[in-house]
């Protein structure tokens, strides 16, 4: 596991390549290890596995549509990957009634 300093100096230069003034802006950081948060694991279903399969399936009428159930988390590309995911599903309970 990197220290905090390693994931900020990470942060600093990878994103100093697209906003080269990052490094002369910065002041401070923090950074959250979330696996390592008691009871916590993150804001979404952490990736593959039994929590994001029952989140990905209906319960009845409700679907869960979000970037916090997808294979991309926190992004846009997560976020339209799950409701393509719930349309296909609703297209394919429509179409067995």
């Amino acid at each position: 596991d990197a220290s905090v300093r390693d994931r900020i100096e990470h942060v600093l230069h990878h994103g100093s390549r697209v906003h080269p003034q990052m490094r002369a802006e910065y002041e401070t950081g923090y950074a959250v290890m979330w696996p390592k948060v008691p009871f916590s694991e993150g804001a979404w279903a952490s990736g593959p596995g039994p929590r994001m399969a029952q989140l990905s399936r209906a319960d009845g009428r409700i679907y869960i549509g979000s970037a916090a159930v997808s294979a991309d988390p926190a992004w846009f590309e997560g976020a339209i990957e799950s409701a393509w995911r719930v349309v296909e599903q609703i297209q394919g309970r429509v179409g067995q009634e």
